[in-house]
């Protein structure tokens, strides 16, 4: 409860920048997947072995509310769910992480590219 009100505070508090941000990691890491747009359909979808969820339905599906902790430990990958099941997309922790210098610096810099993709997220939900 708190990194999900902590997560949705900081992007107000950074506005248009940590979006932008946000959607330009989203766009180069995630669109291939799961579609420009996030609706599930991206270019790759036709060759995975799963179904590629609907990010834009998050809310929705969590009774009209955000889950930023659980879309912030999906995206970083690092801990494992078990009522997750297999993992199925890369442990991008893991890989933003190495990208910024693979040092204690480093991990900065991914919690802050997550946080700008749970941003992300959370501004494009569905209200239904």
């Amino acid at each position: 409860m708190f990194m999900r009100a902590a997560i949705l505070a900081f992007g107000l508090l950074l506005g248009t920048s940590v979006m932008a941000q946000g959607r330009a990691d989203y766009l180069e890491n995630c669109s291939a997947c799961h579609g420009r747009f996030a609706a599930g359909d991206g270019p790759l979808t036709g060759v995975l072995l799963v179904p590629v969820p609907d990010l834009r339905r998050l809310s929705a599906l969590s009774g009209g509310i955000f889950p930023a902790d659980y879309v912030y430990q999906v995206i970083d990958g690092r801990k494992q769910f078990l009522s997750h099941g297999d993992r199925f997309m890369p442990v991008w922790g893991s890989e933003f992480w190495l990208q910024a210098g693979a040092d204690e610096q480093a991990e900065a810099a991914v919690r802050q590219r997550i946080l700008n993709l749970v941003n992300y997220l959370a501004s494009i939900q569905l209200t239904e």
